[in-house]
């Protein structure tokens, strides 16, 4: 029982980052489907420059914040020796992605002006 309550009061934050770290990458996603989309649907160049920059803040946000969710999650492992390679996997898969979508954008922006 106060393994439990440990686990609940200590650890929380790790499962309100992972939450957070799902919805930005959504949100990356869909704004980033959206830019491509706008590109053959020819969308108004300040609705394109708008996704982009909704893209790479919400990439830099994931960035960051996947920063802390792996210290949590290292941290937890540690404590807890619950081993969650999983989370690590899909969290090192994610940033990597997310990396090579912000880079993207940043090229973009600076060779459109």
């Amino acid at each position: 029982m106060k393994e439990n309550s440990y686990r609940s009061v200590h650890f929380w934050v790790n499962d309100l980052f992972g939450r957070i770290l799902v919805f930005t990458l959504f949100v990356l996603a869909t704004c980033f489907l959206l830019y491509l989309l706008g590109s053959f649907q020819e969308f108004l160049d300040s609705t394109q420059f708008l996704l982009m920059k909704i893209v790479d803040t919400s990439a830099l946000l994931f960035l960051f914040l996947s920063f802390f969710f792996l210290i949590g999650r290292i941290i937890e492992w540690i404590v807890n020796r619950e081993r969650h390679i999983r989370d690590l996997i899909f969290t090192l898969v994610g940033i990597f992605c997310v990396a090579v979508i912000y880079f993207f954008v940043e090229f973009i922006m600076v060779v459109s002006g």
